[in-house]
């Protein structure tokens, strides 16, 4: 198939560049290494064609990251001009195989290799790491999005510090806004939740919650995202 392009009437200014490869139609990102060539050869043709010129680029995951220095040496060398190469980690390779390390000290002996090669077979973890590390190391810029990132960045991966930035995590004010804002109406969500989770029947303590603070977080608690 052919490139195409989407655009977005709330945001005319902005266009979305599809670039496909004879990929299935759905891949995951650990196992799409094959298909960088072909992605890169035709990205860098559609902008050779259309004599784009960039002042940035950002790549997002370790996938992004590495196509990103490819693409901004591609065009140094053809522009003669150096551009700021950036990257954000979202996730990390090193941190994917410590938690895989971790979970699999826990298993019986006989049950850890079996499982550890499953493992880095589903995580591509050698992959990952490697595109990481040549990745990184044409970036001029990285964001993180936790101290612990950072902290991952400088001592595992040797990324300089004064190059790393955290970029701590956005809410949209109006979509996500106080709707309860008395004490009456905050009692009344308070008894609405209790009698909730009571009929959940979870081994939560309901005392201690009549009067305590209650913390809603909606998505995954991830110790790496703070």
């Amino acid at each position: 198939p052919d490139l195409w392009t989407e655009t977005h009437e709330a945001l005319p200014e902005l266009r979305i560049i599809h670039v496909p490869t004879k990929a299935p139609q759905y891949v995951e990102k650990e196992h799409f290494y094959p298909y960088y060539p072909e992605y890169l050869a035709r990205a860098t043709q559609f902008i050779d064609q259309n004599n784009l010129e960039y002042d940035s680029i950002i790549g997002h995951y370790a996938d992004g990251m590495f196509m990103t220095s490819i693409l901004g040496e591609q065009q140094e060398s053809k522009t003669g001009r150096k551009i700021p190469l950036l990257g954000v980690t979202h996730s990390l390779g090193y941190e994917k195989y410590k938690c895989l390390k971790r979970k699999i000290e826990k298993l019986a002996v006989s049950e850890r290799n079996k499982i550890f090669t499953e493992a880095v077979e589903k995580f591509n973890i050698d992959a990952r790491l490697g595109c990481e590390l040549s990745g990184f190391s044409r970036l001029d810029g990285i964001g993180t999005i936790s101290p612990k990132h950072t902290e991952i960045l400088f001592t595992k991966y040797h990324f300089p510090e004064d190059q790393i930035t955290m970029l701590p995590g956005g809410v949209d004010t109006e979509v996500f806004r106080p709707l309860v804002k008395t004490y009456e109406q905050r009692l009344a969500q308070r008894k609405i939740l209790l009698r909730e989770l009571k009929s959940s029947q979870t081994d939560l303590p309901f005392d201690s919650l009549q009067n305590g603070k209650i913390v809603f977080g909606y998505g995954r608690l991830v110790r790496a995202k703070g």
